[in-house]
């Protein structure tokens, strides 16, 4: 069977056709093939010099499926052999011993919570409980592995408030965020912040007048456009994780920051809510 040609392989072989600016994106990938798999459409084009749109036909035209197909195809061209990352360059090999594993994953998390705590800005944390509180109705939505974040979130507030709610299909999400109206909020998590699902229910919140928290890996992700708040978590993460656990350690960490701070503008209703919920469970235990 024959090998597929590498995305470098053809940008190389390609190159003397294509236009001055795909000329300028070759340019830069060549030279920060590693750097450019990490980043967003949006930082990408502006490194390049190009609009964002050039830079998506350009995928296209290497045969990729749009920008997140061409940052796939350069993972796998710089993907080292029998190998995966914990995150921020950790490499996991074969050749670790278990404790060198479990360094390397402690580290990789450690570095992803000390990350997210220094991007956190407490006015905007102030901010998102603010629509938090004010809100008649919290939808909280992701895709993949967001969508797990998405219903964790649900899981700690629904122990405090009954006005929160998980939509993990897609087309529900969008459906739902078509009624909700402007005393209503959706808090969505999308480490990219560049998928087709979250872009088509931020346009339908934008229209809407309905808030938008966004816990996304980057302020110039796509659909931080359309949001009312950002709020970022540390992680690093490249195309092949799929979800990394550093990632979603950093989104923890920010769910239980939205928690507690909801939690202290009524603790005394929230405490009372809680026991109810708790009492609610005790016939679940043996």
């Amino acid at each position: 069977m024959k090998t597929p040609e590498s995305i470098i392989a053809k940008l190389a072989r390609e190159y003397e056709t294509f236009t001055r600016s795909e000329k300028k994106i070759t340019d830069y990938i060549l030279l920060h093939q590693v750097e450019a798999q990490y980043m967003t459409i949006t930082e990408l084009a502006e490194k390049c010099g190009v609009g964002e749109a050039t830079l998506t036909r350009f995928c296209r035209t290497l045969g990729c499926h749009g920008f997140g197909g061409f940052k796939l195809a350069l993972a796998k061209d710089n993907a080292p052999v029998l190998s995966s990352f914990a995150g921020d360059g950790i490499e996991v090999d074969a050749s670790d011993t278990v404790d060198e594993l479990c360094l390397k994953l402690y580290t990789a998390n450690q570095e992803a919570l000390t990350m997210t705590y220094h991007l956190i800005n407490p006015a905007l944390v102030v901010k998102a409980v603010d629509i938090l509180e004010k809100a008649r109705r919290v939808c909280c939505c992701g895709q993949g592995g967001s969508s797990i974040m998405a219903m964790e979130a649900w899981g700690r507030f629904i122990t405090v408030t009954n006005k929160v709610q998980w939509i993990q299909d897609s087309h529900m999400q969008a459906m739902g965020a078509s009624l909700l109206e402007k005393d209503d909020a959706i808090l969505f998590f999308s480490f990219s912040g560049a998928t087709k699902d979250l872009m088509d229910v931020a346009r339908i919140a934008r229209e809407r007048e309905v808030r938008l928290i966004l816990v996304t890996g980057s302020y110039t992700a796509p659909a931080a456009v359309y949001a009312d708040v950002v709020l970022l978590c540390g992680a690093v993460e490249g195309p092949l994780q799929m979800g990394s656990v550093a990632a979603k350690v950093s989104q923890m960490f920010l769910i239980d920051v939205l928690h507690n701070e909801f939690c202290r503008r009524d603790p005394r209703q929230c405490a009372q809510n809680h026991e109810v919920t708790l009492d609610a469970l005790s016939g679940k235990y043996l």
